[in-house]
This record gives C-alpha cells, sequence and structure tokens, in this order.
C-alpha cells in the first residue's frame, strides 16, 4: 500500500495526550492516528450500509412481504425430527 504524507492541525494538548498514548501502545504517533482514522472510517461505511438496509426493511410493502414469507414457511413443515 502506498502511503502519503499528510500534514493536520491538531491542538498541542491533544497532540501530547497522542504521543502518550501512542508511547504506550508502542505505536508511532503516524502509526496511531492512522489506526485511529481506519476504525473511524470502517465505523463511517457500516453505518451507511446500516441505514441503506434500514431503510429498506422498514418499507411497509417490504414488511408485509417478509410477514407473509415467515408466516408461510412457520406452516410448511412439521417439526419431526427437531427434537434437539
Amino acid at each position: 500500500m502506498t502511503t502519503l504524507k499528510v500534514a493536520i492541525s491538531m491542538p498541542e494538548e491533544l497532540v501530547r495526550e497522542v504521543d502518550v498514548v501512542s508511547k504506550e501502545k508502542n505505536l508511532s504517533r503516524s502509526g496511531y492516528i492512522t489506526g485511529l482514522v481506519q476504525r473511524a472510517v470502517r465505523a463511517g461505511r457500516r453505518e451507511k450500509i446500516k441505514a441503506a438496509y434500514d431503510k429498506v426493511f422498514s418499507d411497509p410493502e417490504i414488511i408485509e412481504e417478509q410477514n407473509k414469507i415467515s408466516l408461510a414457511f412457520d406452516h410448511s413443515g412439521s417439526d419431526k425430527g427437531q427434537e434437539w
């Protein structure tokens, strides 16, 4: 993976805190910040995906269809052989 240098501005006190935590974790400042940004980006992606699923499955027509299908499966067989 290609890396790029990026200059960012942060409050001095926050940089000191980042330095303390990164040293505790045996990471460089850059490595620590990169890990935080990666997790934040992934969380943002997951939120977008969840919002899309929530939007689809909150549609009244889809809810009705899902209910009909689950009821059809509920009554489609027997419990024989399911004794765990």
